[in-house]
């Protein structure tokens, strides 16, 4: 299941963060077939990957497919598509959610806000990697994202208490904010997460813009 999925992620970034290496290592786990499907259609992600990744293991089972070659102008194309269709709809839910805390619909609120913050993270993978992986979970996608541009590191600290409670209140709202009767959230959370949603969403605007010009430069 995905929750067994994201369990695994998580402890294995765990074990990886107890590292402290000087550059952020965030493990991926697509399938075999996955991989394949994207060299055929021409990831550049993972066209990277198989051109210049080093295999630690295999059992020989498996091979991975040549890819289809893409010109920098159609890999540029395909993330501009990418982001357009996902920052927009962020925009969206984000808006909303600012709404709903201005009427102190304060549950619904939460719910969009985690839903803007999971679709600028999804803009965010789309555009470095043509591929969002599926979970909810904005610790991980966040953890993602940072690997890309240590600069998203800077959305959501946790250095105190209050900070980690915060954002434990939005990664939780994706679930509880619809579905657990006891789950509160306090206007003055939501305004300063609310801060926090609109850095990563003028973040993303930034870094991916940059990295859409970058495939032709």
């Amino acid at each position: 299941s995905q929750a067994n999925a994201d369990t695994f992620i998580q402890s294995v970034s765990g074990k990886l963060d107890e590292l402290n290496l000087t550059t952020p290592i965030t493990p991926i786990f697509p399938s075999i077939e996955f991989v394949n499907h994207e060299l055929r259609e021409g990831n550049y992600f993972f066209a990277e990957i198989k051109r210049d990744g080093v295999m630690l293991f295999t059992t020989n089972r498996y091979e991975l497919e040549e890819q289809r070659e893409f010109s920098p102008e159609e890999a540029q194309e395909k993330a501009q598509r990418y982001f357009d269709d996902w920052f927009e709809s962020a925009n969206d839910f984000y808006r909303i959610a600012n709404s709903e805390l201005s009427i102190d619909k304060l549950k619904t609120a939460a719910f969009n806000l985690h839903q803007a913050a999971e679709r600028y993270y999804g803009a965010i993978q789309l555009v470095f990697t043509g591929n969002k992986p599926k979970t909810h979970d904005i610790e991980i996608l966040g953890k993602l994202a940072k690997a890309l541009d240590m600069e998203f590191a800077k959305v959501f600290p946790r250095a105190t208490v209050q900070e980690r409670q915060r954002f434990s209140l939005l990664k939780r709202a994706y679930v509880e904010a619809r579905y657990n009767i006891d789950y509160k959230i306090s206007k003055e959370d939501l305004e300063y997460l609310s801060g926090r949603v609109k850095m990563l969403r003028d973040l993303t605007d930034q870094i991916c813009k940059k990295k859409i010009m970058s495939f032709t430069e």
